[in-house]
C-alpha cells in the first residue's frame, strides 16, 4: 500500500539543537555553494563551497579559491562532486574529492572552450560533457557538442557532429548509451554581464525554452543515434531512473500545454501529469529502488503581482502512475538534487512563497516532515545556498 502524504498535518519544522553535532553522529553530509565568505555587496567575492550536517550545524568552509562554482552534483562513485567551475571568463568542468577536498580541473584548455553538464561513469574515468568554443560566444553563434573525456589522458572525442546544439546528456545505468537535449541554432542572443552568460536555462539542467528541444539518443558502443518521442514537440534534460527502464523528461506540446512525461527506454509514454497547463515540470529524481520519480512543477513567469509557485510532487510508478504533490503551497521549491542514503529524504533548495530568502531543507517524502537546515531571514537574503548534495560520509574517510 503506498504510504500517505498528510500536507496539511506536518509542520513546518526548523531544527534547533542545543550544541553542536558531531559528524559522527550521522551518515552524510551536505555539501552546497554560499556566499556565507563574503562581505555584503562584495562583488569581487566568489561565492565558495561548504559542507555541514544534515541538521544545519558545523558549517565548514571546502574550497578558498578565486574562482565561481556552480551546478554541483553526487558523482556516480559516491566519492566526489561534479560540477562547473569559472573565474568569469572561462568555464570548465571539474571534480572534487570528498576524501580530501580536493578540486581537480577535467578541461582547463586556456579559455578555448566553454565546458557543462558533466557526466562522469560510475569507474571515474570518463566523462561526458557540452562544449562550445568561446570564440563562437564572442560571434553570437551558439553551437554545442558533446564530447567524450579520458579522465587518466585528458584526451578529448567529439561523440556529436551536427550543426546543432546538444546538451544535458544523461547516462544510462548500464553506461552503454546517453540520451540528452538537441536544439536548432535558432535561439535569441544572448548576452555576457561580466563574462557570465545569461542562458536560456534556469535551475538544474533545466529548459524553459523547451519548443526547440528535441529528444535525443547515442549508442556509445555502436554510434548509432535518433530521437526519442515525437520530433514536433520539445522536451527537458532527460533523466534515467536506476533500473534503467525509465526515462523522465516533460513535454511542450503547444505554448499553453507542458506535461511530466515518464518514458519507457525505447521512448513509449507510459504516464504524464501537469497540475496546470501553462505550468513546466522539471528537476527529475527517481528513488533508488525506481518506485517512484519526484520533480517539481510551476509557473515561473508572469505579470508583475503575480505570486510564482513551485511544488514538489511524487509519482508512484508502481502504484498506478498516481502522483499528488509532497510540499506545501507555502513553500517555493527551487532546485532537488539527490536522495540521501537512506533513500526516503530529499535535500533542496527553496523559500517561502512570501520571501524571498532562500534556504536549504530536508524532506521525507513518506510523512512530508520537512525541516529548514539554514535559517535566513528576510532582513538578511544577501545571503544565498544553491545546489545542496547529499554526500555519503563512507565517501568522506
Amino acid at each position: 500500500m503506498k504510504p500517505y502524504i498528510f500536507l496539511f498535518i506536518a509542520a513546518f519544522i526548523v531544527a534547533v539543537h542545543t550544541k553542536p553535532a558531531s559528524s559522527e553522529d550521522f551518515n552524510y553530509n551536505i555539501y552546497f555553494i554560499s556566499n556565507l565568505n563574503c562581505e555584503t555587496n562584495d562583488e569581487k567575492c566568489f561565492p565558495q563551497i561548504f559542507k555541514m550536517n544534515p541538521d544545519g550545524s558545523d558549517t565548514t568552509q571546502v574550497t578558498h579559491e578565486n574562482f565561481s562554482y556552480q551546478n554541483l552534483r553526487l558523482a556516480l562513485n559516491g566519492e566526489g562532486l561534479v560540477f562547473e567551475i569559472s573565474d568569469r571568463e572561462y568555464v570548465d568542468i571539474a571534480y572534487l574529492s570528498v576524501k580530501d577536498d580536493e578540486v581537480e580541473y577535467l578541461t582547463d584548455d586556456g579559455g578555448e572552450s566553454l565546458d557543462y553538464y558533466p557526466i562522469f561513469n560510475r569507474e571515474g574515468t570518463w566523462a561526458i560533457y557540452s562544449s562550445l568554443k568561446t570564440a563562437d560566444v564572442d560571434n553570437n553563434k551558439y553551437d554545442y557538442s558533446l564530447w567524450k573525456l579520458d579522465i587518466e589522458t585528458g584526451k578529448k572525442t567529439k561523440l556529436t557532429k551536427s550543426n546543432q546544439n546538444e546538451r544535458f546528456p544523461a547516462l544510462s545505468p548500464d553506461e552503454s548509451e546517453i540520451v540528452y537535449l538537441q536544439s536548432k541554432n535558432t535561439y535569441k542572443k544572448r548576452k555576457i554581464y561580466d563574462g557570465y552568460i545569461d542562458y536560456d536555462y534556469y535551475g538544474h539542467y533545466s529548459s524553459y525554452n523547451l519548443s526547440d528541444d528535441t529528444l535525443q539518443y547515442l549508442d556509445l558502443e555502436t554510434g548509432e543515434s535518433g530521437s526519442l518521442g515525437d520530433v514536433e514537440y520539445g522536451y527537458n534534460a532527460p533523466v534515467y531512473s536506476p533500473n534503467g527502464e525509465y526515462i523522465a523528461t516533460s513535454i511542450q506540446y503547444n505554448e499553453k500545454r507542458n506535461e511530466f512525461a515518464l518514458m519507457t527506454w525505447d521512448g513509449e509514454i507510459v504516464a504524464s501529469y501537469s497540475p496546470e497547463k501553462e505550468w513546466i515540470c522539471d528537476n527529475f529524481v527517481f528513488t533508488p529502488d525506481s518506485n517512484m520519480v519526484i520533480f517539481k512543477c510551476g509557473k515561473s513567469h508572469g505579470e508583475m503581482g503575480d505570486k510564482f509557485v513551485s511544488t514538489m510532487y511524487a509519482m508512484y510508478i508502481n502504484d498506478g502512475y498516481e502522483t499528488e504533490p509532497i510540499t506545501a503551497n507555502d513553500i517555493y521549491v527551487t532546485h532537488i538534487n539527490n536522495f540521501a542514503p537512506d533513500g526516503n529524504t530529499i535535500i533542496f533548495e527553496g523559500r517561502p512563497v512570501e520571501q524571498y530568502c532562500y534556504n536549504i531543507y530536508s524532506i521525507n517524502i513518506y510523512n512530508s516532515e520537512m525541516i529548514s537546515l539554514t535559517n535566513r531571514k528576510e532582513t538578511n537574503c544577501s545571503i544565498f545556498y544553491y545546489y545542496p548534495v547529499a554526500v555519503p560520509i563512507a565517501a568522506d574517510k
